[in-house]
């Protein structure tokens, strides 16, 4: 067991944390979902008629890179906002401790706190971003009927259920930020 993995939030502030980003993963999944119930539902007589006219595909393919650019986004963005927090907790000027460690918890669990809240906003922005290009693909099979973009939209949707946020995925995280920090503070800030 390391050292941060006993300075970690409470179990139970950890667990509502879990929760409250299950939530909000699930829902965004569930528009998306929705999104693509109302496509489909609209989208078969549409398909019909445009294959007969010979649709283009200028917006599926615009949907489908985007996609790519959000999937190459998710990949950077996310570590890209977790490390600039982590240098700014360790320099003393990163985001308030979080409701997990307690306004005025000790040294490292207000660190743990602090991470907590940054692993929320990487959370919800590394979702954001394939759910974007999810509905564009969706609204392109709704506008040009290329089934494709819904296997696209499918993909991604799939991506973002499998990134769901669990307690060890969270622990793991931690574990991985608590280390960077104490190496940050080790004096290894020219990294």
């Amino acid at each position: 067991m390391t050292a941060s993995m006993v300075t970690a939030p409470p179990p139970e502030s950890l667990d509502k944390e879990v929760r409250v980003l299950q939530i909000i993963v699930g829902a965004l999944i569930a528009g998306v979902l929705a999104f693509a119930v109302v496509a489909l539902a609209m989208g078969g007589a549409r398909q019909a008629g445009d294959q007969q006219h010979g649709a283009g595909s200028l917006i599926s393919m615009l949907a489908a890179g985007l996609a790519v650019m959000m999937v190459v986004a998710r990949a950077t963005v996310g570590p890209l906002m977790a490390h600039a927090q982590v240098r700014q907790i360790a320099a003393g000027t990163g985001p308030p401790s979080g409701p997990a460690a307690g306004a005025a918890a000790p040294g490292q669990a207000a660190d743990a706190g602090r991470l907590l809240a940054v692993f929320r906003a990487v959370t919800i922005v590394q979702t954001a971003l394939p759910e974007a290009a999810a509905i564009f693909n969706i609204l392109a099979y709704l506008l040009e009927g290329k089934v494709w973009s819904l296997a696209i939209a499918a993909g991604l949707v799939l991506w973002m259920a499998l990134s769901l946020p669990t307690r060890g995925r969270v622990m793991q995280w931690l574990d991985r930020q608590m280390e960077a920090l104490e190496q940050l503070r080790g004096g290894s800030q020219d990294r």
